[in-house]
């Protein structure tokens, strides 16, 4: 055993314990977040009260921002751009079960239309491990119903990983406050969740919405940053 006296306390936590998600994507060059919740409450004063005697609930709202390491433009598009297209993918699946084959064809020639790169997401493995299976699984259960389907199944996915459509990443303006990305969730964790023996949690703040970005380029030569303005729902 190390006579070295523990200079924290076990269940307390440090910035450097923790980890800031959007969705499953881990946001590797985050530096911090921070967020407030309050709520509007209104008091209440009966006749001649010099106090108030009831306090009256009101609108809840969660404000907040994300910096991040200035590693590119659009460093935030791209993690908020697969959030969405992972979704869409998911909505998929939940939607194909108990389908005939050609509601399952229709299902999802019109979704995958929509996806971009989220089918080059799933054939390059950018997906967790869980969400590939249940999708093939699921592919693959339906498709069995019927050649014809399978096969426009393949056709669509081909033209999909193969880049058929044209690619207009480069044309768009990489902006977080996109309203496409609208009500996504973060994930702020501490310690290790891996790890049943060591104290862990984390709080999840639901139904962001991204309002700004601010960034200020100085000669100091300290790493540059941005920071995302945000408002949400909640915080869990």
């Amino acid at each position: 055993m190390s006579s070295i006296y523990p200079i924290y306390e076990q269940r307390h936590f440090s910035g450097i314990q923790s980890s800031i998600y959007i969705g499953d994507d881990l946001i590797d060059e985050a530096l911090s977040v921070e967020y407030q919740v309050s709520q509007r409450k209104t008091p209440i004063y009966g006749y001649a009260s010099q106090l108030f005697d009831v306090v009256a609930p009101g609108p809840v709202i969660v404000q907040g921002s994300l910096t991040v390491n200035y590693i590119e433009a659009g460093y935030l598009w791209v993690v908020l751009n697969r959030y969405k297209k992972l979704t869409k993918v998911l909505s998929v699946v939940q939607e194909l079960s108990g389908h005939s084959p050609n509601t399952i064809s229709a299902i999802l020639t019109s979704q995958l239309s929509g996806m971009g790169v989220s089918v080059q997401d799933l054939a390059l493995g950018n997906v967790s491990n869980i969400q590939r299976s249940d999708f093939i699984a699921t592919l693959a259960r339906t498709a069995s119903k019927d050649a014809s389907t399978f096969q426009a199944q393949m056709d669509l996915m081909e033209a999909e990983i193969w880049g058929s459509r044209t690619n207009e990443l480069d044309n768009q303006a990489r902006r977080a406050d996109d309203n496409d990305f609208d009500d996504v969730e973060i994930y702020v964790v501490h310690g290790d969740l891996s790890d049943p023996n060591a104290p862990s949690t984390a709080r999840r703040i639901s139904g962001v919405h991204f309002l700004s970005c601010a960034q200020q380029v100085t000669p100091d030569g300290e790493p540059q940053i941005e920071q995302y303005s945000f408002l949400a729902r909640n915080v869990h």
